[in-house]
């Protein structure tokens, strides 16, 4: 949850200009459901050995990257 809130701070913070467009990014929070899905995700790689950990990272990846978006 660290790392989410992390990106949060620095994705809120982060602006993108070209010539005299600006564009900044944001951060859609949901920290309760972001906790279940990383401990479940974790629980499922602690289960199999590390066997899923490429998918786990997969997955936790996807999910903080489909909540950013650009302004």
């Amino acid at each position: 949850m660290a790392m989410v809130k992390l990106y949060a701070y620095f994705a809120k913070r982060t602006i993108a200009q070209s010539g005299d467009l600006k564009r900044s990014f944001g951060f859609e929070t949901d920290h309760t459901n972001d906790f279940l899905f990383i401990w479940g995700q974790t629980l499922l790689t602690i289960i199999t050995v590390g066997i899923y950990s490429p998918w786990a990272i997969c997955k936790i990846g996807t999910r903080i990257l489909n909540r950013t978006y650009i302004e």
